[in-house]
């Protein structure tokens, strides 16, 4: 499995060298972090790559952010090299071949994942638990009252000249 998220690692990076647009190149760069993650996970406990992943995310939003308001008015005109298409053809060809042994590797991981609850354990315990959930009712309150008090009817916050 992890020769395969391996080669859309590699499928990822010669994409990202093709792109002209900042929203699509910031997407690639989501799907080519969350890939590392898969892979990461593989290797060692999945809770650290996770995190990784988590702040990873966070950066990109805020690079997202910016960069779409320098470029607002570049128009989204993505179109696939030729180049492309034989790289995804090679890609699908292999995974076609391997068929057997990939269905092998997903039901062993989804026997592992149902009969691994360490992970998850480790993590949240009974006695934090509660604190647990209550920060996430607060959290979800929060966002509640403040998408209440945008009231998108009358625009963002901020005021249009």
């Amino acid at each position: 499995m992890s020769w395969f998220v391996s080669m859309l690692c590699l499928a990822m990076s010669c994409v990202v060298m093709s792109l002209e647009s900042p929203q699509i190149l910031v997407f690639c760069l989501v799907m080519q972090s969350f890939l590392v993650v898969t892979l990461m996970g593989f290797l060692s406990s999945i809770w650290y790559s996770y995190i990784l992943f988590l702040v990873f995310l966070g950066g990109m939003l805020v690079i997202f952010v910016y960069i779409s308001s320098l470029a607002a008015g570049v128009k989204i005109d993505y179109q696939l090299k030729f180049s492309s298409f034989v790289f995804i053809g090679m890609m699908f060809m292999i995974f076609l071949l391997n068929w057997s042994d990939c269905k092998m590797m997903f039901s062993e991981i989804f026997s592992v994942m149902l009969m691994d609850t360490y992970g998850v354990h480790s993590l949240i315990s009974m006695w934090s638990f509660i604190l647990y959930l209550f920060i996430v009712g607060y959290l979800l309150l929060a966002l509640y009252n403040v998408c209440w008090m945008m009231k998108t009817n009358k625009g963002p916050l901020r005021a249009l000249k």
